[in-house]
């Protein structure tokens, strides 16, 4: 994974794309362990990998960056902090009218699930990773879950070849 970031970093830079500008300093593991036990889920491999890397990435300023509004390291969506997807799975649970069983299976318009943690957002358009199978889900609360993807990976492959093929304002193709 860390190659892979380390690629779409360059990209971002080459092409004069500040998606990958205000990254804070790596997670360590006491901040791992109290997400955890604050969410009652275990952190996937892949959220770990990413966070030992950059442990978020801070908000910009509405044209800091000349041309760009919202932005992200994951195109549009910025890299949240484990402190900032704690709040936002507290958010999510506490709008939701029904509490779903644990291990209930995630579906594309559906309601999300327990399993599923923050790591990314972009206005209402959160970025979740499932706990247990490292699924990358895009949750909005009014349709519930709307797109899908295997892992982190294929996130960062697929921005990676967005901003390859020339685009200006890299975004994953949903």
């Amino acid at each position: 994974m860390k190659e892979l970031l380390i690629q779409l970093l360059l990209e971002y830079d080459k092409a004069g794309i500040p998606c990958g500008k205000g990254m804070q300093d790596p997670v360590g593991e006491e901040e791992f362990t109290h997400l955890t036990e604050q969410i009652g889920q275990p952190i996937h491999n892949d959220l770990r990998s990413l966070w030992r890397i950059c442990g978020g990435q801070k908000r910009m300023k509405p044209g800091e960056y000349g041309q760009y509004g919202d932005f992200g390291l994951l195109g549009l969506h910025r890299l949240l902090s484990p402190t900032e997807s704690l709040e936002k799975y507290q958010l999510i649970w506490d709008c939701e009218p029904e509490v779903p069983p644990p291990l209930a299976t995630p579906k594309l318009y559906n309601r999300p699930v327990l399993e599923l943690v923050p790591f990314a957002s972009w206005d209402a358009y959160i970025l979740c990773i499932h706990s247990i199978s490292g699924e990358v889900w895009e949750f909005i609360p009014s349709p519930g879950l709307v797109r899908q993807r295997p892992c982190v990976e294929a996130v960062l492959q697929e921005l990676l070849e967005v901003v390859r093929s020339g685009s200006e304002r890299p975004d994953l193709k949903w």
